[in-house]
Formats: structure tokens, sequence, C-alpha cells
């Protein structure tokens, strides 16, 4: 110890430093002959500075008096003394001797000699992840820990001195950050602790241990002579350098440690002969799976494919490296291959793994914690990239890479953005990515990984093994937000992420309880990673080095954004997962985000909802290519225009079949001129009027239809099983002036039969009138009327007409309930083709066995289904029935739902390639006429899409796909469906503040309107449209369309209920509704259904009901649905029934296979529909009881047997025959109809 430096620490000056004197001591002639060599020198030297009470250190061997002067101001005249010292130097605790060490620093970090007080970090070359490094050599130089968002706030040279001088003065390290100074030797115990980034890596590797996801191969192309004796003796040395490359991985008690062998026996070295063609294969020969349990986890190769051409293999796993360790590791080879010799490593990897897994470090980076947990106190949600393909059940890391570049004006422009708004070009890029990211997915929340190096202490920069930890960057973008404000919050945001980097990003999923889902990776799916690893030699000693292209096959992630600053601009590299994106789709965004850059080089204060990401060239394609739909059509006419000209073509062809009654053209004509002239005359009917039609299907339906038609007035449906309530709401929201149903249609038909068609005088109806207002659900509580034109009607059948042409032969299956609206061209289409209607029975449409048999009866060539029914007929039918019952059925259209990709599937083995039979998708809401777009199922495709589109727009049709700011969303991306042209009705009846909200101006075509659907869709590349799914609360139920909202107001009109809400759920891929309530007494489910029946239809009345104390809200106060419970089968004990035998125990399965509940909750006395069973379970437990006890049991039937035991006994026989209902179709009013329908035919 010096005297000096011992006296100078009791005042204060010098506190906790070490002298060390070397004096006498000449290091130019040390050799191995003497007592103390230079590596003795090292150790001793490397012992004490590694005492953690010792801030520094000063080592000379200059005499005392002149140590000061040069050693403390960091005066260095030998290479031995840096070599032993660079790692800790020596400075004076003054505001200029802090200065002068850090412009040293700076120096010796940038290669630069010639910078000044006023240099700034970043604008001399320094990024984000550069101050990461720095940072880490300012708490090892210095010993203060500066936050990352300290240095940005002290970029300049002489104001990060001040900064550092200023904190010189606090009370010591350990009270600063607790960051130990020196990382110490781990010692000899053979076994250590795995760091945080090994664990993670170890656990990928164990869930697909066959996966090449995590091997970091290197393939290079060397041109020259070399020496393979050479490059195989430098892995080696490298070998036994680094001890990382001599580590394996084993389970001791029950915890996975890493092993680190003293020598290896040998490491894996291939010579292989090749030419050029068969490099390829042989990188994909090389490249395999690693046994972590094995050393080395390393191994390379030799391709010799001319005496001066070869190709170098490596490969490692990347649980013994990363990025910046291959950069230590090419250094280190560069330099053995030359003959130098590399200084000695006085740390390794192990020591680093059990300093870090330490007590003390774990508690100090546990402080970490809150931060996160603030950061996801509610949990995002997943990000819904525009993807081309269905995300399979367990994530695949399939991939591929598309290379792109900025360059020119928009890489300067970046450059000086970045230096206005002092951020790094790591956030600037980010914050593009991240709008980049939110138009596509139309969200503004947004998770982004990025890897960061994690080697935060100064002494782990030459450290060969695995150091990178992911931070989960979440920010959010509001479309109001300026880009240049978005740009400062996610300089915040980050600087705050890398501050608190240490939290490894496994123990945030783990305290967040993030529910693991196979699919996808926690809390995020895209990265972003900005490289700046240093270049490698291009030459090494007559050898040039060049990349091998090896074609990219892995994306750990969905996408990520590789972006690295080049001479010639900064490369943007998309490493994306091709199980679910297109090339083309990628080549596309890639577009985007390039346009995004340029855009906001220009105007860094745009907001961001004005970021156009759309060419002209595309707008084009939107508005032009794929809405040319433009088509001649009888405008000027109506429906009643076009049948009247048929009958004149066809008068005594068949244009209805009803049972066994049928009416012709003839017939029908005259019927519905008497019943509108009955109409007219008895019922004071006049143009413009509304007539109400409350009628089961029967031969009579369509006269009364056409009669209203003939009359002038606009037909409204109305069912028969609606609630009184209902009922009495359109009668009078319609002003309801006649209303025909059941108990008086044959009366007036009757009446109607004494007229002469010759005293009719009305002209009949223009193509501006109104032809029907029909009813949907509606979010207020009360339905709304839907207003349609005849020429809307006119176009839409024409245009259907002309695509799929019906004529003569043709029969069409009328089963679809006249109240929605599907029912029109079903009603409809045929009066003007020369085709015939046969029209179900009554409650048929829910039976496919009386659909087949109609079918099999009529020789119906056409016909429509909901796809949940549709996949009900296809469980139901056999090929054999497609052969002989079924093959009239040409052309099947589907619609009120979204078709399944297995349903279409099980369609085209069934009917396709049996018989050639089309399917049809079709699309469109209530109030744009019927259906606005078509589908034809693609045959000639090995594979479906991931869903089925619903195509594109029909004739005179124009769709458009918008964002929440009215802008058009490019190809791929979600939107709003919104949709102009002929088919767009008048609005709703009564109701013109709807009507505003819902029917807007067109901004693409002057005078048009357009119809907001509240659907969520987006285009296909090919001009066809994907349906996603609904922005509010309307749903499609088994084809129903229902208004949640209107559920919840009668719930909540209960005088028992606080609180109320309706949710759809999902259950085994079955949909249904769920009541939640808040009161202060349990209310049965039989009061609820009692209730709700008079204010509702069936189809709307909820499954369940749950009771809850109180309704779940997010952190910002909304309801959060997803927290809603799940609804569970309670049993009541005491009338809990088991099954008591073998019939009763298989109808049991049976019901909890349909109803996907467990078989205990079902007792013999339970009724299937309090089960939460509907109709469309009915249909598939049929044919799961008709396929196990080879029976013909009927939906019909089935309502009547609702439980296991009644069931049971009807399956044995042993139902009374009074318990079987007869059902009677012949009765004094039917035989009055026969009587009139005779009449009728024979004049």
């Amino acid at each position: 110890m010096d005297q000096f430096v011992q006296r100078e620490v009791g005042s204060g000056r010098l506190q906790r430093w070490l002298s060390v004197s070397l004096d006498g001591l000449d290091f130019d002639e040390i050799g191995s002959a003497e007592e103390i060599t230079h590596t003795e020198v090292c150790e001793v030297l490397e012992t004490a500075l590694q005492h953690t009470s010792l801030s520094h250190v000063l080592i000379s061997k200059a005499p005392l008096e002149g140590r000061l002067e040069r050693w403390v101001t960091g005066i260095i005249d030998t290479s031995e003394q840096k070599a032993v010292i660079d790692n800790h130097l020596v400075f004076e605790q003054t505001e200029s001797g802090v200065s002068a060490q850090l412009q040293a620093m700076w120096k010796d970090f940038f290669g630069q000699a010639d910078l000044s007080d006023t240099s700034d970090f970043f604008e001399i070359g320094g990024d984000s992840l550069k101050a990461l490094t720095m940072l880490s050599r300012i708490h090892k130089t210095f010993g203060v820990d500066m936050s990352i968002r300290d240095f940005y706030d002290h970029p300049v040279l002489s104001t990060q001195g001040l900064f550092i001088h200023n904190r010189l003065g606090d009370a010591g390290i350990d009270q600063i950050t607790g960051r130990s100074a020196v990382i110490p030797s781990a010692g000899g115990a053979g076994l250590y602790a795995l760091s945080a980034a090994q664990r993670r890596m170890y656990f990928l590797h164990a869930f697909d241990k066959a996966a090449l996801t995590y091997n970091m191969p290197h393939v290079i192309r060397l041109e020259g002579m070399l020496d393979a004796e050479r490059l195989r003796t430098c892995f080696e040395q490298l070998i036994a350098r680094h001890e990382i490359l001599r580590t394996s991985f084993e389970l001791h008690e029950g915890e996975v440690k890493q092993r680190v062998h003293e020598t290896i026996a040998g490491f894996e070295w291939t010579i292989y002969e090749s030419d050029a063609a068969g490099v390829s294969s042989l990188v994909d020969q090389f490249i395999r799976p690693f046994d972590l349990g094995h050393a080395p986890l390393l191994r390379a190769g030799l391709i010799r494919i001319g005496e001066a051409a070869h190709v170098l293999l490596v490969d490692m796993h990347h649980v013994v490296t990363d990025g910046v360790s291959t950069d230590i590791l090419v250094n280190d080879f560069s330099s053995l291959y030359r003959g130098a010799e590399l200084p000695a490593l006085h740390l390794q990897y192990k020591d680093y793994a059990q300093w870090q897994q330490s007590a003390a470090e774990q508690i100090r980076i546990s402080a970490q914690k809150a931060f996160w947990m603030k950061q996801y106190q509610d949990l995002p949600d997943p990000l819904a990239l525009p993807v081309d393909f269905s995300r399979p059940l367990i994530k695949s890391t399939v991939g591929a890479i598309l290379k792109n570049k900025l360059t020119g004006d928009t890489v300067n422009g970046l450059k000086r953005l970045a230096e206005q708004e002092k951020v790094s070009m790591f956030m600037l890029l980010l914050s593009i990515y991240h709008v980049l990211l939110s138009k596509l997915s139309s969200q503004e929340d947004i998770v982004i990984g990025t890897p960061t190096a994690g080697r935060l202490h100064a002494d782990l920069e030459r450290v060969m093994g695995m150091f990178v930890n992911t931070l989960p960057l979440r920010n959010s973008c509001a479309g109001e937000d300026t880009f240049q404000s978005f740009l400062q919050r996610i300089k915040e945001n980050t600087l705050s992420c890398f501050d608190n980097q240490e939290y490894q990003y496994e123990d945030i999923v783990e305290s967040l309880g993030v529910a693991r889902d196979m699919s996808r990776n926690p809390l995020f799916d895209v990265m972003f990673s900005y490289e700046n690893f240093e270049d490698v030699d291009s030459e090494l000693e007559g050898l040039k080095l060049t990349a091998y292209e090896k074609k990219h096959d892995v994306s750990k992630f969905d996408m990520t954004l590789i972006a690295a600053e080049e001479a010639d601009g900064i490369s943007l590299n998309i490493e994306y997962n091709t199980i679910l994106f297109k090339e083309d789709t990628i080549i596309r965004m890639v577009a985007y985000l390039k346009r995004i850059a340029a855009i906001i080089v220009k105007d860094a204060g745009i907001r961001i909802k004005d970021i156009e990401l759309l060419d002209e060239t595309e707008r084009e394609i939107l508005l032009g290519t794929f809405n040319s739909t433009e088509s001649v059509y009888p405008s000027d006419k109506t429906i009643v225009d076009l049948f009247r000209t048929q009958v004149t073509k066809t008068p005594d062809e068949p244009a209805l079949i009803f049972g066994s009654d049928t009416m012709s053209y003839r017939a029908l004509d005259l019927l519905s001129t008497q019943i509108s002239i009955y109409l007219c005359k008895d019922r004071k009917v006049s143009a413009g009027d509304k007539v109400a039609i409350m009628l089961e299907r029967s031969i009579y339906l369509i006269p009364v239809l056409l009669g209203i038609l003939k009359s002038g007035a606009a037909y409204v449906p109305i069912d028969p099983s609606y609630p009184v309530g209902r009922v009495e709401h359109i009668l009078q929201d319609g002003n309801i002036l006649v209303m025909i149903d059941n108990e008086n249609v044959y009366g007036i038909v009757q009446q109607a039969s004494l007229y002469n068609e010759k005293e009719m005088s009305y002209e009949g109806p223009t193509g501006s009138d109104l032809a029907y207002v029909i009813y949907t659900s509606g979010s207020t509580g009360q339905p709304k009327g839907v207003m349609i034109e005849h020429r809307s009607l006119v176009n839409r059948l024409w245009w259907m007409q002309q695509q799929y042409p019906i004529g003569q032969g043709d029969v069409i299956l009328q089963k679809t309930p006249v109240v929605f609206d599907v029912s029109l061209w079903e009603l409809f289409w045929w009066s003007f083709t020369g085709a015939s209607l046969y029209l179900l029975p009554p409650g048929g449409e829910k039976d496919p066995e009386m659909i087949k048999s109609a079918i099999t009866a009529a020789g119906v060539t056409t016909l429509h289904f909901v796809p949940s029914m549709f996949e009900a007929f296809l469980l139901n039918t056999t090929e054999d029935e497609v052969k002989t019952r079924l093959k009239t059925l040409r052309r099947i259209f589907c619609s009120g739902e979204a078709l399944k990709v297995e349903q279409v599937n099980k369609f085209r083995a069934l009917f396709t390639l049996q018989k050639g039979t089309d399917l049809i998708n079709l699309y469109g809401p209530t109030e744009a006429t019927v259906d606005v777009s078509w589908y034809n199922c693609d045959w000639s495709i090995e594979q479906l899409p991931a869903s089925i589109p619903i195509g594109k727009p029909i004739a005179n049709t124009a769709l458009y796909i918008l964002d929440k700011y009215g802008r058009l969303s490019p190809i791929g991306v979600a939107g709003e469906l919104y949709i102009g042209g002929v088919g767009v009705g008048r609005g709703y009846l009564n109701n013109e503040a709807l009507t505003s909200e819902r029917f807007i101006s067109n901004p693409f075509k002057s005078g048009d309107r357009i119809y907001r659907t509240g659907d969520l869709a987006r285009w296909m590349p090919d001009g066809n449209i994907e349906y996603l799914g609904r922005l509010d609360d309307q749903i499609k139920l088994r084809g129903l369309r229902i208004e949640l909202g209107e559920i919840t107001y009668q719930l909540s009109g209960h005088k028992d209920i606080q609180q109320s809400i309706a949710v759809i759920k999902e259950r085994a891929g079955s949909k249904y509704i769920v009541g939640y309530y808040t009161s202060e007494i349990p209310i049965a489910v039989s009061t609820f259904k009692e209730y709700l029946s008079t204010r509702l239809p069936d189809y709307m009345i909820p499954s369940y009901f749950i009771k809850i104390d109180t309704f779940p809200l997010t952190t910002n106060g909304k309801l959060n649905k997803k927290a809603l419970p799940d609804p569970e089968i309670q049993i009541e004990k005491d009338s809990y029934v088991p099954p008591a035998n073998e019939l009763q125990k298989s109808l049991v399965k049976i019901w909890a296979a349909v109803l996907a509940i467990d078989e205990e909750k079902i007792g013999i006395d339970t009724n299937f529909f309090e089960l939460g069973g509907h109709s469309m379970d009915v249909i598939n437990a049929c044919n799961e009881i008709n396929t196990a006890f080879n029976t013909n049991l009927s939906v019909a039937t089935f309502f009547e047997f609702p439980l296991v035991s009644k069931m049971a006994k009807y399956l044995s026989g042993k139902v009374k025959e009074e318990e079987q209902e007869n059902i009677q179709y012949l009765d004094n009013e039917m035989d009055q109809m026969h009587l009139v329908l005779g009449a009728i035919n024979r004049s």
C-alpha cells in the first residue's frame, strides 16, 4: 500500500481506493524462467480488482512522485500495462478528470479521435443498443449507474461527464444500484445453474427436440487456397478457449444444470466432396437437431467444390450462443487462423450464469417486476394480422424471409427526423412498424417483442454464450395522434422498458399468469430487431469470404422485421411464417411500410389516421376493378310485370306444388289478381299501403303475396309464433290496414274468387314503389322495419337468373319462413322463368328427412340452406341417397351465416364428386335486398382457403371495405363492409335517426348512398371478400339475425333485475345465448322463459341464465365480457335419476356428446332443452340415435319425447298408442281449401 493513497483515504478524496505498486518490475524482461510471470501478475491483479468493497484500483510501476500525474489521468505508456488494466481505468475525481476519461472511452468505442465536448453520442453513430453497451462501461469505470433514460437526457459528452461527476458524490455503488462491480468466479463445481436465457432455450428445445428452430447455422463461401487441417485446429482452439462450447445440459436432482467439461474428446468435423449443384442438399443434410446432453453443441464441416473453392459450414445451438457471440467467435477464429495469440479469458459464461442466479442478484432484479406488472395490468388482445391461412392449433415455425431496403431520400429523411426528435433509429423504425401493424390489424394496443443483448455488465463484452432477453414492448397509437407525439411516447416507453430489461421475459409471463395458447407466443406474435453487429473480415489470409445464400425456412414468430443500417441504406428483412402468410401478402406489407416511412419524413406532424397505405394503383383496383358490376336489367319493371310476361309464355305449366295440390301459371295469375281486386275494393287498399301476412306455408301463400303486390301495396310478413307484444308493435309501427293470417286466409280466397279479373282497374306498381317491409331484430328493444323497393328486388332476381339460369323443368324448394329475407328468391325467382315452386309443409325446414322426401317427390333442382341446417342435412345424407333420392338436385345456395370449410369438404365428397352438384355461398343483409355477393365453391383447387369467401359483388352493386375513419382498407386488411348500388333499401320505416346513421352518402360516387353493415370483412387479392365477423352486438344464430341489445333490453325490464346483458357463447362448435343478471333474489329459469316468451321470439330466448354478484370490468371501466363465467349445468340431487339400463345409458352418452356436457349431469328425467339444446342439436341427436339404433326417429318425434326416460320407452316400443299424436292434415277447413283450389284450376 502506498502511504499517500492511505493518507488520502482519510481525507475523503480517494474513498475506497486500493493502490498497487509494481515498482522494480520490468515487463519487457519477464519470462517463464522468472519467479513471477506475466500471467501470474494478471491473476494477482484480477483478484485485487474483484474486491467488491473497492470502487477503484490504482496500478503503476512508476515512482510514487509521478504516479498520480501519469496514471490517475489515464496516461498509459506500454502495451503490457494496458493489457492488465484496460478494463479498470483510473481517473481523477474532478469534473475535468471524468470528462477526460469519458472522452477516451468514447474515442475507443467509436474508433474516432476527433471528438469534442459538444459531440453528441447519437449524432456520431450511436444508437439505443450501443448506448446500453456504453452504459455498462460507464458503470464499470466510474462505479455509477446511468439509466438509459439518463443517457438519452445527457447525450452530449460534456453534459454526460458532468452527470457522472455529480453521481460520484453519492453514498456508494451498492446503495445506488446494488449491482456488483465485478462478476466473481463460479469456482470449479462442475455443475452450474442455467441462466434465465438458457432456461428459455432449454424449454423451447425440449418442446420439440426434432425442430431446427433454434439452430444457428452459418454457411460461408471460401475462395482461394486454404488449409483444411488448419481450419479444424482453429475450431479445436475455440472449443478449448470458450467453456460454453464445452458445455452440456443434464438433469440433476430434478433441476436442469449445465456441465462444463475440461476437455472434449473430439468434435464433429466433416469434409464433403461435391460440385456446385450439390451444395444445397449437403447444407440441408449438415443442419440437423442437437442433443443438448452431449457437448460440444457446435459442429463444423467443409464442402470441397474445387481446389480453390470451398463452403464452410458451422452450426451451433442457440443455448450456447447469440448474435454478439457469433461476432466474438468469428473475430477469435480470424485471429487464430492468422496465428495470433489471444489474450487469456478471465471470465466464462458459467461465472455469469451462477452470478445471475445468485440470491443477491435475483433480489436486485426482482425489483423491476412492479414495472412490468403495471405495463400489463390488463392483458392485450392477440394481434389480428391479416393471415392467408388458418392458424394451426400448435404453432409452426416454418418460414421464409423477404429482403428489401430503404434508400435515398427516405433514409436521409429518417436520419434527420431521428436527430430532430432526439430518438434513435431503433425507436423511429419501431414506431413506423407499430403504425403498420396497427393499420393492418385495426388495433391500437400492440405488443412487439424485441431482443436485447443482455450484456449489461462490462465484464461480459467478450464472453461467449447466450445472453439475449426479449422485451415485450407494449405501445398504443390512436388515429388522432400525430406521428410525432406517438414517436415521443415510443421513446419514453422504450427507455423505461430498457431500464427494466433484467427482469426476464419468462418471469413476466409467469408472473402475469398468461394462459398458454399452443398456437401463439405469450404476449406477442411479432418481433422487431435492429441489428448493429460488427462486420467481419471479408478476407482471411488469401481467402475471400462471402455469405452463402441458404434458403431461409424458419420463422420463430408470425412475423419479424429485421432492420440494419448499411452503407447504401437501411435493410428491411421480413422473416414470416409461411403456414400463415403468402409471399405476395408480405410483399404488400413491405410496400406499405416503405410508404409510411416516406410519408412521415415529409410530415412528422401528420395524424396517424391520415397516413394512407394505398397508392393510386391499388385504389383503382378496389374502386374500379373489384367493383366493375354495371349490368342492364329491367329497372322499370316489377316482379308483377315479369310474372305476367311469363304467364303468357307458359300458362299451363305448373307454378306451385304443395303436397298433392298444384296450381298453374294461369291459375296463379287469376287468383292473385282476384285477391288484389278484393283488397282494393273490399279492404280499401291502395298504392303505398302495407298489408301484413301471418301465414304458414300453403298453396295460398304465393297467390296472397302476388295479390298484395298487384294491389300496389307492400307486404309485411309476421311469424305466427311471434309473441303478441311483438306482433302489436309491428302492426302499429307499420300502420297496417289489413292482416291476412291462417284463420282468415281461406275466407279471403273464397271471397276473392267471386271477382272477375276484368274488374281490376289498377295497372300495378312501378319500380320505385315499395315491395315489402321486413322487420329485423333491433338493438333498442324493438324490431325495425326495412323498406325495399321493387327495382331492388328485380335487380337481385335478374342477376340470379343471368348467373344461374333456370327454366321449365326446374323446381325450387320453398322452405325459408317468409319473415326472413332469404325467402324472397325462393318466393319469386321461379315466377318469371317457367320453373316451379314446391312449398314444404310447415316445420319441415327443420327436418332433413322431410326435406329429402320433398326433393324426391317434386324433383327439386334448386334449394337453399342456412349453413347450420346444411350441416345437419349432410350428416343425415348417404352416398346412396345422393345417387337415388336426391339425383335431381343440381344446385344448393347457402347464406345466413358463415359457411364452414368442413361443410364444403363434406359436400364436395358427398355431392360434387358423385354427381357434380354446385354449391354457392351468398351474403347480404336485409337492408340491401337479400344478397349482395356470391362465391362459387371452386373445386379445381386442392386446398380451400382458411374460410369460405362471401365472394364478389352481384350486378349493379358496389362493395367497400373501410377503416373506422372511412378510408379504404388495403387488400387483405380488415374493415367494415359498406354496400352501395341498386339493392340498397330506402331505410327503416318511421326511424329517420337510425336511417341517417346506417344509410349514408357514398364518398366515392356522388348522389349514391351506401349502407353500413356492421360486418367485418377484407378483400382478397383475387377480388373475393372474406367475412370476418361482427363489429357490434348483432349476431347470426342458426341463420337468424339477432340483436343482443334487444334481448338485454327485455331482460332489463324484469322487475327483479338490477343489471343484465345477453352475450353469445360457444361450446364444442355450437353457439348459444346466455343472459347474465344481478338481482337481490335468484330467478327461476322457467320464470325467465315465461317472461321473455311474451316479448321475444323463441329463437331469441337465452339458453342459460346466470346470476352474478357484480359485472366484471376492465381497468378502463368497461364490461369485461371475457371474464363472464361459462354456464354450468346444475344438478338437483333430489330430482336426479341416473340411467338404469343400457338403452338409457346410450341415450345419455348421445345427449352428452351432442350438448358437449358431462354425462353425470344428465338424468333420465332431465329435459333436453333445459340443458341448452336447440333445434340443430335435436337434428344432430336424431342422426346419432338413428345411427346407433338403426331406426328412423324424426325431429318431430324427438320434440314429443325430450326426456331420456320417455325416449327410451319410445325406442323400445313401450309407448302407449295414446301418447303418440296423429297429425291430421285434413279437416273441414282444409276441405274448403281443396274446393276453392279445384274451382280455380278448372277456370
